[in-house]
């Protein structure tokens, strides 16, 4: 089972702290923008908070497997 979250203004405070409720360490979260030079991303939803890698004028995408037993 997979799911994506969708945020539109990832640049704003809120945005982000909403965001990063669903940052955890059990599962990787890639997340992905689309920019003028193409796709960009991090293999991680907490890379992309905490860092420089992932621009935040365009809107983000976050990824995650969700494991069933």
């Amino acid at each position: 089972l997979s799911a994506a979250l969708h945020a539109e203004h990832p640049h704003l405070p809120e945005v982000r702290e909403a965001l990063a409720a669903f940052a955890e360490p059990r599962f990787l979260h890639q997340t992905r923008t689309r920019t003028h030079g193409g796709l960009r991303g991090t293999d991680d939803l907490d890379t992309a908070l905490t860092g420089r890698d992932l621009p935040d004028a365009t809107p983000w995408r976050s990824h995650f497997h969700v494991p069933l037993h």
